[in-house]
């Protein structure tokens, strides 16, 4: 059975429908023994629990988002994604905790064909943000960074082997600042609002670096059940920058088409738009496309290296809160890749 069908009846079966004439419930919890599909990792699959909840007197929304898989190309992931935002609105707590034992591939540095050097690397990283609303829809606050990797295979003679930065086996820790803008009607399913974030961090450990990144987003919904969304991501590093730790642009949620990081260099850039359509009942669809390029400095980013994506999907919903499955196929220059995963890429 095809991975995407297997997936299907899998979620039929085990969520419940949405709507219902009562009220919302104040929390959503959806566990499924879910299948997925990337071109990066092949079919995978394991435990997934979304946790939503809606409190306060305006109803605001935290979620929590947990899995354990693993997929025919030998890769274990473990990932806990809170994002929690307190009864009076006042604090936020965003962040990222995961663990992979990661078969990939390594693409080169900078625009171009690149290369092809398959590695295999075991990471564990932690990144959260704790913010303070400053004013309506906008917070700001401390990020904590800690990461540890050890790259355990690589092919003989390439450039993972042979000591980039992100080599071997290293470690860093960081802190930064972290600004969000949120004016958006809904976290899961926006159709009007924007969202802008800024962040920055500085890290130290067996590499001295430092990142920042800007990111762009803003929906309108020109018809009832059409939502316009749009993307801009820039990205940029310096010092002694592991190659994972680059800015790059690739995969499910950027430039869907390419394979994760094809792209990644000092400084990178993407932007895209898509129109998502509800069609009906839980069953929706979406065009998107988009646009980036890599470069190792600001001004060398020129109009010849950027490359372009555009692709189909279809969107089922999960349940209540707004959690959905996303099936999208997207085409790049002499590129193409199928993705089953959760939620929106932006």
């Amino acid at each position: 059975m095809r991975p995407a069908l297997m997936m299907l009846l899998v979620l039929f079966a085990a969520v419940p429908a949405a709507g219902g004439d009562g009220p919302p419930a104040d929390d959503e919890w959806i566990v499924l023994p879910a299948l997925f599909y990337t071109p990066e990792t092949g079919t995978g699959g394991g435990p997934l629990v979304l946790w939503n909840i809606r409190h306060g007197e305006e109803r605001r929304l935290s979620s929590v988002f947990a899995t354990v898989c693993y997929t025919e190309k030998r890769q274990t992931i473990v990932q806990l994604g809170p994002e929690l935002v307190s009864g009076d609105g006042r604090w936020r707590l965003v962040g990222e905790i995961g663990y992979e034992r990661y078969p990939s591939t390594f693409y080169g540095i900078g625009p171009g064909p690149g290369i092809e050097e398959d590695y295999a690397a075991e990471s564990a990283n932690l990144l959260l943000a704790f913010q303070r609303r400053i004013s309506p829809g906008l917070f700001a606050g401390p990020r904590l960074f800690l990461h540890r990797e050890r790259v355990y295979e690589a092919e003989a003679g390439g450039l993972v082997e042979g000591g980039i930065p992100g080599s071997g086996t290293w470690s860093a820790a960081g802190a930064g600042l972290l600004v969000t803008r949120d004016t958006r009607d809904d976290r899961l399913q926006p159709r009007s609002g924007t969202f802008a974030e800024a962040g920055a961090l500085a890290c130290g450990g067996d590499a001295a670096y430092r990142t920042a990144m800007l990111d762009l987003r803003a929906y309108r919904s020109p018809r009832k059940r059409g939502v316009i969304a749009a993307r801009c991501w820039f990205g940029a590093a310096g010092g002694e920058v592991p190659f994972q730790m680059l800015p790059a642009i690739g995969g499910v949620s950027t430039m869907r088409g390419y394979p994760y990081a094809r792209f990644r260099d000092r400084v990178a850039w993407v932007c895209q738009a898509e129109y998502r359509l509800h069609v009906w009942w839980r069953l929706g669809a979406a065009v998107f496309g988009g646009a980036g390029s890599v470069a190792g400095r600001l001004g060398d980013l020129a109009a010849e290296d950027i490359e372009t994506a555009a692709g189909v999907g279809l969107r089922v919903q999960l349940g209540k809160e707004g959690a959905q499955l996303r099936i999208d196929m997207g085409f790049g220059h002499r590129s193409s890749g199928l993705y089953f995963v959760i939620n929106e890429a932006y």
